[in-house]
Parts: structure tokens; sequence; C-alpha cells
């Protein structure tokens, strides 16, 4: 993060890093998983719902 400026912000990288640092909170030391498994059967398009939504499955 030398002295380069953002190309859409023209700001110094730096600079931006320095802004959203102080808005950062620090990790739980509590350890946690990211992710919720779960088995679904996909319908006839090959799509699972999840909480409402709807998402393509990969191949089986």
């Amino acid at each position: 993060m030398a002295k380069k400026t953002h190309y859409c912000k023209g700001a110094p990288i730096r600079d931006l890093f320095a802004e959203e640092k102080a808005c950062m909170q620090p990790l739980s030391p509590k350890p946690y998983d990211a992710v919720r498994w779960e088995e679904r059967k996909a319908d006839n398009d090959g799509r699972v719902r999840i909480d409402g939504n709807y998402y393509l499955a990969g191949p089986s």
C-alpha cells in the first residue's frame, strides 16, 4: 500500500484504509462456524430453497 491512489476515489489507499480501520471491530475470541450445513433436495430445475430463496445447486 505504498503511495497508490484508489482508482475510483482518487485518494491515497493508505488514507482510505486508515478510515476503515477506525471502524473495524475485533473478531470474537470464541470460534464459530461460518457455514450452516443442511441437506436439501433439488427441484426439477436443479434449484434448492433455503430461507425462502432459491439457489442453483451444482451437479451431484
